[in-house]
């Protein structure tokens, strides 16, 4: 089951009190196990109220033809637009769908573009792309039913957006696995200008972390996660460099922004995708057409557990 695959934190008690290195090395361990026994292996996520959604991989990973596909009641769904974004509205939690697990290279991403919108391994240049600036630092996605529009410069920003939907970074320290779509709370954001274009960086946090209770704004992060802030922002800054691309800058000062601002900013994005489903925006090569089924609401409260078969 997922729960017993991905809920590793509760060990890390068991080690606070010892020295530093005995507890990183056993984050290491328990990120290798994880990635041994979940690699290839179909896994579902259900709902408390009916909501099921099988993940289905197909082709070899880091190939060309690899794919994940939601499936539900017989028939693919999007990642993008059959997720419902709201998780649980009483509790502020969002659904956020892991596309790179945390200590991973390969830049999987939701194909936009492709019918159903599956998650896939982007192409750069002819080749699948990997990061060389090294392993990610925290599990990356985004938030479904979200878009950042390309028409549309943000007054904070001054550019336009990328024409994706939203990108997530969670910050726990144990990978989830891509295509797991996991509740989480939003603390914060950083306003990333990526080759001219607005790409803000929301930063959550799993219900399964154990600091989750305490972590309710951005400005706890660095209190219970020391560092973990400078490492996100270090990451975006300069993870293209290696490909011989300028380092990225950051809007506000280079500082992240409050959670108010950041749930702000999602509801801009959502309202985004709304407009982009109703037809007032143009879409271009976007696959939207699952999004006109609109069997998933985001109206209402949606409890999502992600499970391995």
């Amino acid at each position: 089951a997922h729960q017993k695959l991905y809920s590793g934190f509760s060990f890390l008690s068991l080690i606070d009190s010892r020295k530093p290195i005995m507890r990183r090395n056993f984050i290491f361990a328990v990120r290798r196990t994880i990635h041994a026994r979940a690699r290839h292996r179909p896994f579902s996520t259900r709902t408390l109220n009916g909501f099921q959604c099988n993940i289905q991989e197909i082709g070899r990973s880091n190939s060309r033809d690899w794919r994940l596909f939601c499936q539900r009641n017989n028939r693919i769904e999007s990642f993008w637009h059959n997720i419902p974004l709201i998780h649980d509205r009483s509790r502020s939690l969002y659904n956020f769908i892991s596309e790179i697990p945390l200590g991973t290279r390969a830049k999987n991403e939701i194909a936009t573009e492709e019918e159903h919108t599956p998650i896939k391994q982007d192409i750069s240049k002819g080749e699948l792309r990997f990061f060389s600036y090294g392993s990610i630092p925290f599990n990356y996605g985004c938030f479904p039913q979200t878009y950042e529009d390309p028409n549309e410069s943000h007054p904070d920003t001054n550019r336009p957006g990328d024409n994706d939907p939203i990108d997530v970074c969670e910050i726990s320290e144990i990978p989830l696995r891509t295509g797991v779509i996991e509740p989480v709370k939003i603390l914060g954001v950083f306003g990333l200008i990526d080759e001219e274009e607005t790409d803000w960086k929301i930063i959550a946090v799993s219900l399964q972390n154990p600091f989750f209770s305490q972590l309710n704004d951005i400005r706890d992060v660095e209190r219970f996660l020391p560092g973990r802030l400078d490492s996100i922002r270090d990451w975006f800054r300069n993870y293209k460099v290696g490909d011989g691309k300028p380092p990225n800058r950051f809007s506000h000062d280079d500082e992240p922004q409050s959670k108010e601002y950041a749930t702000r900013i999602v509801a801009e994005t959502n309202q985004s995708w709304k407009d982009l489903v109703a037809g007032k925006l143009e879409p271009g090569k976007l696959y939207i057409d699952l999004a006109k089924r609109n069997h998933s609401s985001n109206n209402g409260n949606c409890r999502v557990n992600s499970q391995v078969s």
